[in-house]
């Protein structure tokens, strides 16, 4: 899957046999063999276990939220329980101790959460919290390996309820090397912020008995790094019993995933984030598993429930989603190369994360909401939809996608449903009277939509479109049979709390060629006029015919001089809206006056004017 594949820098490949609980095995290759063979199948059945794992990590959580929302617990007690259900399941109250059976979550993003909320709480609240992000007791894991190349120090206990096989926790330190070689030497990323030699020089991991796979837990603001830089330590299962990937497979993904978390600190700390911003960390540590470890595939465990309710939003954060999104990132590297990652990464220290996704994608000739549409598509594209050569490499073992509902092409027929920020509805139809279709939309805020359309006759995958706003979508020569899959993508961004705001729409399903049409206009600008001391900045609406690989806004006084522009990239025939902060090429804010906007396809679009009052 990688564009990396020389031999010094070939990913790390694992042969199965290792996931097994006996440590010892010897790789006979007969064995090895046989036993990948029945890997894909021995993950579908594990699948259903995992899925039980998930289904009472959800009851655990409706449950709290439930007696949140009631006023039974407050948010310390809410935080309090999941991170007891990781750790301490013995402590949990009886009801909680029900639900949570066969949970599997992680402790990872609660913990962040825990710090935002420890800056405003009061004392007694701090007291209730602060054991949590404690390292763990060092009388109990007394006992510590380096590891080979002096990157890492295993901390494990030799007895207790935390007891780990002193030969398992050296093979963990190995793990760590490798993963660190791989993510800081091969793939480029920076090293991780030291923890001022809290037990020497080495990075803390700390193996114990825990329902998660591992935790990092953020620590200490790093001096000098904008003050979102954090330094951490790393928690992990101490033999990987309870988890789907089992034994030393469980233990590499979870380095994996674990040490890029630590990266990531050193980049910005997870509790610096909104909330609508978190799912990223989480996304991206599972696709670096993917990355060092492409035989493993414990990702996969993520895609049932990602693929059957994919009109979930993007940004969801409910313990699984964000895991399975990493599918997104998977993309992004086979369209653009494993470094666009880390090129995110690198603006996300100064910026909020869509701006960051935004002003990399723009770089490649893209934007973010162009990728979110071909995100639907390459989603159609799986299991025995699937096409590994354009869309996903690994694309065959992912479930097929759920539509949000299927329909019949025969007549005229009309869908009336809605969406939130950044959610996509995805319809399936079947062709029953060949012939050329026409899909208008019907949305009230153009802007904020696109619209995909492909094309699937028996196995062949057919055509695909990308149109934006109100822009029909017409469907050629459709054959008896022939699918159509039909994505609505709500581009809207969302704000720092996440708060669904359901927006309706449209679709006309019209037998025959027809739609609305449109033309190359500036449709709307606002506020207009524009007083900076009350306003944040400008919104420009405009619509163009067709679509450009480039397009451009340009300002300019009343007398026709240039005083800001601004490149934006690709943009789909459609319905488009910008901003405009009021400022000029220097940064500076504008004085009053009358401005000319103007929008650059091809050829500029007509002027539209705006005031300005300060």
């Amino acid at each position: 899957m990688s564009p990396i594949r020389t031999q010094s820098t070939e990913r790390l490949q694992i042969d199965a046999v290792d996931a097994l609980p006996t440590q010892n095995l010897s790789h006979n290759h007969t064995m090895v063999k046989r036993f990948k063979t029945f890997l894909y199948p021995l993950q579908s059945l594990l699948l259903l276990f995992f899925g039980a794992g998930l289904a009472a990590e959800r009851e655990f959580l409706n449950r709290i939220e439930e007696d949140l929302s009631n006023g039974r617990i407050d948010e310390i007690s809410a935080i309090e329980l999941q991170l007891q259900a990781v750790y301490e399941p013995q402590e949990l109250p009886v009801l909680y101790q029900q639900l949570a059976v066969d949970l599997i979550c992680d402790p990872t993003p609660i913990k962040a959460k825990a710090k935002r909320f420890f800056v405003q709480a009061n004392d007694a609240q701090r007291a209730r919290l602060q054991r949590w992000f404690q390292r763990p007791d060092s009388t109990i894991f007394s006992e510590t390996i380096v590891s080979p190349a002096g990157y890492f120090k295993i901390h494990y206990a030799k007895e207790g309820s935390h007891k780990t096989d002193p030969e398992f926790a050296r093979q963990c330190a190995a793990i760590y090397d490798q993963v660190y070689e791989y993510e800081i030497d091969v793939l480029g990323y920076q090293t991780p912020p030291s923890d001022n030699y809290r037990h020497g020089p080495e990075y803390d991991v700390y193996m114990r008995n825990i329902s998660a796979y591992g935790c990092t837990t953020e620590e200490e603001l790093v001096p000098g790094a904008g003050n979102r830089a954090f330094n951490g330590f790393v928690e992990m299962d101490n033999d990987f019993t309870h988890t789907p990937t089992k034994g030393l497979n469980a233990a590499r993904v979870t380095a994996a995933h674990e040490f890029f978390h630590l990266i990531q600190l050193g980049y910005r700390g997870y509790s610096t984030v909104n909330d609508n911003e978190r799912f990223f960390y989480e996304m991206s540590s599972t696709w670096m598993e993917d990355v060092v470890f492409d035989s493993i595939n414990d990702y996969f465990f993520y895609l049932n429930s990602f693929f059957s309710f994919s009109h979930h939003a993007f940004h969801l954060f409910n313990g699984n989603h964000e895991y399975g999104s990493a599918i997104f990132l998977h993309m992004l590297e086979k369209k653009y190369g494993h470094l666009i990652v880390q090129q995110m990464w690198q603006e996300l220290r100064n910026r909020d994360l869509f701006a960051s996704l935004q002003a990399v994608l723009q770089l490649k000739g893209s934007s973010f909401n162009r990728e979110l549409a071909e995100f639907s598509v390459w989603n159609i594209h799986t299991k025995n939809r699937a096409d590994t050569v354009r869309y996903y490499p690994e694309g065959k073992n992912y479930p097929a996608l759920q539509p949000k509902a299927s329909y019949e092409l025969s007549d005229e027929m009309q869908i009336d449903d809605q969406s939130g920020q950044l959610q996509t509805a995805t319809y399936r139809f079947v062709t029953r009277i060949p012939g050329d279709y026409t899909v208008q939309p019907q949305f009230d805020e153009p802007s904020n939509w696109l619209l995909t359309a492909v094309t699937r006759s028996g196995t062949n995958n057919g055509s695909m479109l990308i149109n934006s706003g109100n822009i029909a979508a017409t469907l050629y020569d459709l054959n008896l049979d022939d699918e159509v899959w039909v994505s609505v993508i709500n581009t809207r961004l969302p704000g720092a709390i996440y708060q669904p705001q359901d927006m309706p729409f449209t679709l006309q399903i019209i037998p025959g060629v027809a739609g609305t049409t449109i033309e190359n206009k500036i449709q709307k600008i606002y506020p207009n006029p524009y007083l900076p001391a009350q306003h944040a900045s400008v919104m420009v609406e405009y619509s163009i015919t067709q679509t450009h690989d480039q397009v451009g806004m340009r300002i300019l006084s009343a007398n026709g001089q240039m005083i800001f522009q601004q490149q934006l990239g690709y943009r789909t025939a459609g319905y488009h809206r910008e901003e405009w902060h009021g400022k000029n090429f220097a940064g500076d804010q504008i004085s009053s006056g009358i401005y000319l906007v103007q929008i650059v396809a091809t050829e500029p679009l007509p002027i539209a004017k705006i005031a300005v009052i300060r």
